[in-house]
């Protein structure tokens, strides 16, 4: 059974992947795929990690805060993404706001977590 994180998760990374899928503009920017592409994998094993770390509370809002910033960074890489064919696609802005949220998801999880356990 997924936790509901895993399933919000797995919806925006889905959305992301189904824009890339959909939009034929992204096809002629293959580095920025690849890439992108690599940067998302490397968010999910980040969590399927820190999944494995729950008996520990601290190390677990250590782990989220480092895929909250890797996510952040993404984030930011794909909106200064230079390529203004990219940047003109119609489903640009969808792409950058499921990033967006993801972000968001993971702040929000750790606040939260933050909230019942303080980081002493």
């Amino acid at each position: 059974m997924h936790s509901p994180l895993e399933k919000k998760i797995n919806e925006y990374m889905g959305n992301i992947h189904t824009i890339l899928h959909n939009d034929a503009s992204y096809l002629n920017e293959p580095l920025f795929v690849n890439q992108l592409l690599d940067r998302m994998e490397l968010l999910k094993r980040s969590f399927v990690l820190m999944n494995a770390d729950t008996d520990d509370v601290y190390l677990y809002q250590d782990r989220l805060a480092g895929i909250s910033s890797h996510t952040e960074a993404t984030m930011e890489w794909v909106a200064e993404f230079n390529n203004n064919a990219i940047k003109s696609a119609s489903s640009f802005s969808s792409l950058t706001e499921n990033f967006f949220m993801l972000n968001d998801l993971f702040q929000t999880s750790r606040n939260l977590i933050k909230s019942f356990y303080p980081v002493s």
